[in-house]
């Protein structure tokens, strides 16, 4: 065969699937209890390293880190050699679904349960820098969705995440309340953002919102929007009929400019 090169083998239990990621040239590979990390165009790992339990979610390659959800809480590794950095208890762990949501931006990480609250911790060290609670209630499902968005401009726009029923934006360095915008007829929340924008799908449509503000610069209507996804500033969503029980089409939006 040629023109492709095999990379890795099953992580951890092989009985449960593997979470990948990617950052430059180096695969993330994690199961059960066991994250490797594989260079391109090798099979074995450049090292692999044992969690004390179950992986939930994605790995999450940072700036200075690489970090692993697990029923416990949050644990940091060094991208090079795979040496345990730092690790945080989730105070939340009664909750039998487990596991903060780790997202990881410029020197920071963010991370979100299932409790309403937002925890800021420096990258490298695992500092803790400061918690939000927003008030409301995370419905959607921990194993797939993030809740946490991405800074518009890193270092410098806020954090915004989903409630059940609210969007919140805090400060990225203090964790101070921006705004917070309630949401009729969310959709499971999902959201995302793309083109300095963030987007919302609801029952009734997608909703564009200016990160700073909070001010909705676009709304479709007349459509039941869900699984909401963007790729290189383009919006991509499912939708159809309000009354449909399921999605019907793929739509594609182009955010408003800044």
């Amino acid at each position: 065969m040629h023109g492709a090169v095999g990379i890795g083998r099953p992580a951890g239990d092989r009985r449960l699937p593997a979470a990948r990621t990617f950052a430059g040239t180096t695969l993330y590979v994690g199961a059960g209890q066991r994250l490797d990390a594989y260079r391109m165009n090798r099979d074995r790992p450049l090292w692999s390293a044992a969690l004390p339990d179950r992986i939930v979610g994605t790995p999450v390659a940072g700036r200075s880190a690489v970090y692993v959800s697990t029923e416990r809480g949050l644990t940091a590794f060094g991208p090079a050699d795979g040496r345990r950095l730092w690790a945080a208890a989730n105070p939340a762990r009664k909750d039998p679904t487990g596991g903060w949501l780790p997202k990881a931006v410029g020197p920071f990480v963010y991370v979100t349960g299932l409790q309403d609250t937002l925890h800021a911790f420096e990258g490298r060290s695992g500092r803790p820098m400061w918690t939000f609670q927003a008030g409301g209630g995370l419905t959607a499902d921990p194993s797939s969705d993030p809740r946490v968005l991405t800074p518009l401009m890193e270092g410098s726009g806020p954090i915004v995440f989903n409630g059940a029923d609210q969007l919140s934006a805090v400060g990225a360095g203090d964790g101070r309340a921006t705004w917070q915008k309630p949401i009729e007829e969310p959709s499971d929340l999902f959201a995302a953002s793309a083109g300095a924008r963030v987007h919302l799908a609801t029952k009734g449509g997608v909703l564009s919102f200016h990160p700073a503000s909070g001010e909705i610069v676009q709304h479709v209507d007349d459509l039941r929007a869900e699984s909401l996804s963007t790729a290189d500033d383009v919006v991509y969503f499912a939708g159809g009929p309000r009354d449909a029980d399921r999605p019907t089409t793929v739509y594609a939006m182009n955010p408003p400019p800044l």
